[in-house]
């Protein structure tokens, strides 16, 4: 039997995006969990150096990342639109902190539009996927302000993340989180084309990496 897959949602995502990427690696019902972005931040990730592979997308990739930075011996991860941190900062490029800003405020009086133009942003240049994205709910504010306020770079390069074997695939077009954000990154970094949902979209590229840990 390969080894187990652990899938990390990012934030407003539903179990869905990843069945493009489950099919194609073929995986049975019993060799992966998916686990939503609530779980992810209340629960805290599995136990690492067990064998399994970790597969996270944006918010879920920030966790796996944020868990590299301090204790992240013997993890096999693939990370997908994935940033040490979201906002831009004068070292590191990222969203507009304003923009992040107005996200919360939206959030506060207009919820669905927020995700419904979350939802289109993340998919460009693709066709909006909506049936991928959750209804807007009280907790969103929560994986909101996680991504809002996390910034795992400082110990990337630790000894740490140095014991452990990831990879990074992020779609070209990105305007979620930049291409040059995961470049950043001290990990080989696949290209893909498309936006931020497209390394779920078009899965081959994280297949073909998954598949050398299987």
């Amino acid at each position: 039997m390969g080894a187990f897959v652990h899938f990390f949602s990012g934030w407003l995502c539903k179990a869905a995006v990843w069945e493009p990427l489950i099919v194609e690696l073929g995986l049975p019902p019993g060799g992966y969990r998916v686990h939503d972005w609530r779980e992810v931040l209340t629960e805290g990730l599995p136990p690492a150096g067990d064998g399994s592979i970790w597969v996270g997308h944006s918010l879920g990739a920030l966790r796996v990342l944020e868990f590299l930075a301090s204790s992240g011996q013997g993890v096999r991860a693939v990370l997908l639109g994935a940033t040490a941190r979201l906002a831009a900062a004068e070292d590191y490029p990222g969203a507009d902190p304003r923009a992040c800003a107005a996200m919360r405020r939206r959030l506060r009086s207009d919820a669905a539009g927020l995700v419904r133009d979350f939802a289109a942003a993340a998919c460009l240049p693709d066709v909006c996927k909506a049936e991928w994205f959750e209804e807007p709910a009280a907790d969103c504010a929560e994986g909101l302000v996680y991504l809002q306020e996390t910034d795992a770079r400082a110990g990337l390069c630790g000894d740490a993340a140095a014991d452990c074997r990831v990879a990074l695939v992020h779609g070209r077009e990105d305007g979620i989180v930049p291409l040059a954000s995961a470049q950043r990154l001290p990990f080989e970094c696949r290209v893909v084309e498309g936006g931020h949902m497209a390394p779920l979209m078009r899965p081959e590229a994280a297949a073909d990496l998954i598949r050398n840990w299987l």
